[in-house]
């Protein structure tokens, strides 16, 4: 394919990557001379009247979100040839699974300003009524630009689910018997099969945060099906008991977010957002005092439990 045109406007010119639905290309848009990419669905599947309909599902859905954090389509059709593709804004940088590989441990403050963003393109997706279901660190592309380093968007809506029009506000439900998503990020619900909402979504958002963290993943085993089974029945270890120095906000919203119970969990994207805020301002405010502090009173000393209370006898005395 490399080298054709496709719409009459976009010159494939290498391969990005490739998924179970399709391939992605680099492009060039020859009206404008700028680079875009390209997902064209693989075409043994064109005869697939479901995946073609779930491939212009994508389309639709994302190009229904407008918002600097989420990914932009610019066009989605059907070429000459037959071919089902999505023309989408190319986004230079690293995905966030790669920048955790390399980088890891993040600054804490560095963490929340990366994961304030995924806040912001999830609440415009929960109110355009689209929600994304295979959120994940590689589907969150980290770039600088000139006025911000660490600029989050977030892509592939590639199983994103439009709301039910007959459903309630900000509720969604898969097909009948179809489970989707990557095991390792999946919530509950989710692997039931259940009517699903927003909340979903701050599940996945909680694995994240969990990898930031620990740069480990809650739940593993040999299987998916081992995977997802921990999600239904087991308790993520404290990030503390992985890593140490975690704040232990952070740490908190990490596991409200990982609350198998979805009741449990924050009831917006837009909530945790302003809990990272909070957290951001506690961090900075504790760095500032210890600035602060003369030089003799930064010393820590590592003790025992026991040794701590045999000194803080012996101060009060």
């Amino acid at each position: 394919m490399l080298g054709r045109t496709i719409a009459g406007n976009f010159r494939l010119l290498d391969t990005i990557g490739q998924g179970a639905m399709g391939t992605i290309y680099r492009a060039e848009q020859l009206s404008l001379g700028k680079t875009v990419v390209i997902k064209l669905l693989h075409r043994h599947l064109l005869g697939d009247k479901t995946l073609s309909k779930r491939f212009h599902r994508e389309a639709r859905a994302a190009s229904m979100l407008n918002h600097p954090n989420v990914i932009q389509i610019i066009d989605f059709g059907q070429s000459d040839g037959g071919l089902l593709y999505i023309a989408m804004e190319h986004v230079p940088g690293r995905d966030l699974a790669e920048v955790l590989f390399r980088e890891y441990p993040l600054d804490p403050r560095r963490a929340i300003h990366l994961l304030r963003q995924v806040c912001f393109a999830l609440d415009e997706a929960h109110a355009n009524g689209v929600l994304h279901r295979d959120l994940k660190p590689e589907n969150i592309m980290v770039s600088d630009r000139r006025n911000m380093t660490d600029f989050v968007k977030v892509l592939d809506f590639g199983i994103a689910k439009l709301q039910d029009s007959d459903s309630g506000p900000n509720t969604f439900q898969t097909e009948a018997g179809v489970v989707c998503g990557t095991p390792e990020y999946m919530s509950p619900e989710q692997a039931r099969g259940e009517k699903l909402d927003g909340r979903t979504d701050l599940y996945a958002l909680g694995i994240i945060v969990y990898q930031l963290l620990t740069n480990r993943l809650p739940f593993e085993a040999d299987s998916a099906l081992g995977v997802v089974t921990k999600h239904l029945s087991e308790k993520p270890v404290p990030p503390t008991r992985i890593a140490g120095e975690v704040p232990r906000g952070l740490e908190s919203l990490c596991l409200t977010l990982l609350a198998k119970d979805r009741r449990m969990r924050p009831t917006s994207a837009l909530d945790v957002a302003a809990e990272l805020d909070r957290l951001d301002r506690e961090i900075e405010a504790s760095r500032l005092r210890l600035q602060s502090m003369p030089e003799a009173d930064k010393t820590i000393v590592e003790m025992r439990a026991a040794q701590l209370a045999e000194a803080m006898v012996l101060r009060s005395a």
